[in-house]
């Protein structure tokens, strides 16, 4: 037996499903998503100035609140993305 796979006679990899396929773009599609707007926001604002005017006072870092930012800039891509993969797969 050779240890190099044969194109021939193997089996294909298995597809994507449908599901998995729209899972991926709306994932992908919404990490590039808060990836700029990380940028464009945290270009302007700076988070450590951001925590100390919020009521009640909040004590974190800098790294903290881009983090912060960035999950909540993906969670609300994402669910821009759901939608419309939502109302694609409906329609």
């Amino acid at each position: 037996m050779s240890q190099w796979p044969d194109p021939l006679h193997d089996d294909p990899p298995p597809r994507w499903t449908r599901r998995q396929r729209m899972l991926g773009a709306v994932g992908w599609g919404s990490f590039l998503a808060a990836c700029v707007a990380s940028v464009v926001f945290f270009g302007v604002v700076d988070p450590f100035e951001l925590a100390a005017i919020t009521t009640p006072a909040v004590d974190i870092t800098r790294m903290t609140g881009y983090a912060v930012g960035f999950f909540f800039f993906w969670a609300v891509a994402a669910a821009g993305a759901a939608l419309t993969a939502l109302l694609l797969l409906r329609g």
